[in-house]
């Protein structure tokens, strides 16, 4: 998926010079291109190392009714976490990336928190995010 993101950009699309632009753009430019969405980037720490995307509409989760034995149990639409994780791997940024709220849980909207774990630097130096 990253790879088909890079080859969509213009060439003139400047690097994301750190953490915060990163999920800017995977919110406003990355969902938009894949799920046709976006999602807003709010709720950051003091550090600026963990931020939540709100998603206020979320395609995958249309048409679906959870079990009720399973609505406390299923996050189901987890994929989206896979993705933003190994999506960032493969530009060598680790993140924990998990829900908060979810609309098929009764929430009014969904919510994916993503903490910073390290960022690998060229040569594998890392980049501890604490």
């Amino acid at each position: 998926m990253i790879d088909e993101f890079f080859a969509r950009q213009l060439p003139t699309m400047k690097h994301c010079k750190d953490f915060r632009e990163t999920m800017e753009v995977i919110a406003k430019m990355a969902f938009r291109m894949f799920l046709g969405f976006y999602a807003d980037v709010s709720n950051w720490d003091n550090s600026g190392l963990s931020c939540s995307l709100i998603l206020k509409e979320n395609p995958m989760a249309d048409f679906v009714v959870l079990p009720s034995k399973l609505s406390n149990k299923l996050w189901y639409t987890n994929i989206l976490c896979g993705i933003i994780r190994g999506a960032l791997e493969m530009i060598n940024v680790k993140v924990k990336a998990y829900f908060i709220k979810d609309i098929l849980r009764g929430d009014l909207e969904t919510e994916i928190r993503v903490e910073l774990i390290e960022i690998v630097k060229d040569g594998g130096n890392k980049e501890e995010a604490d």
